[in-house]
């Protein structure tokens, strides 16, 4: 079962023709191709310190968890951008670029950020998260993804604590192994 870390929300996700034999991505559990180890953020780190590490690291959201390391929520690139829009600091000028720690990110054309200094991810994330076992299987993890429009699935132990992160790519990924396509991993 799914769930979201709210214990009394519960999404089930149920396959049709249960009768068939289960396939590839039914049998292949979420541990063998899932992010191990992934960046995760606690609620109160600033902003500017969660846009610095999206950039470095190259990716685009994390968990965000407590000091047990349970989930708590889900912080994205989205998430960012959209605090910035509702509170109308985006508009026109000419092709910016968000640049931290010497990495610099190009927006489109009429967009442009102000950096609210105070606004923390606890003032951005989804404060929601769904999450599956390790023993998940990809299909049951993909239903999940495409069903609730998610990107990112945090992969939480049977204590309940973060210990991978699958992505759509990573899904993708798979998907394009199991069918003896040669994809190179960019995470490593």
């Amino acid at each position: 079962m799914s769930s979201k870390t709210d214990p009394k929300a519960r999404v089930e996700v149920t396959r049709r023709g249960s009768e068939q034999a289960p396939g590839p991505a039914e049998r292949t559990p979420v541990s063998e191709v899932m992010t191990k180890h992934p960046v995760c953020v606690p609620p109160d780190l600033g902003i500017e310190a969660l846009t610095t590490l999206f950039l470095e690291r190259g990716i685009s959201g994390a968990p965000v968890v407590d000091s047990t390391g349970r989930t708590l929520g889900i912080v994205s690139k989205t998430d960012v951008l959209r605090d910035y829009a509702d509170r109308g600091d985006t508009g026109e000028m000419g092709k910016p670029a968000l640049s931290s720690g010497g990495i610099v990110a190009e927006l489109d054309r009429g967009m442009h950020i102000e950096r609210r200094k105070d606004a923390t991810v606890r003032d951005v994330m989804t404060p929601l998260a769904f999450t599956l076992p390790e023993t998940a299987s990809i299909g049951r993890a993909s239903a999940l993804m495409a069903l609730e429009g998610v990107h990112r699935v945090p992969v939480v132990s049977e204590a309940g604590k973060v210990v991978g992160i699958l992505s759509a790519l990573d899904v993708l990924r798979w998907l394009a192994h199991s069918e003896g396509y040669s994809v190179p991993d960019h995470r490593v």
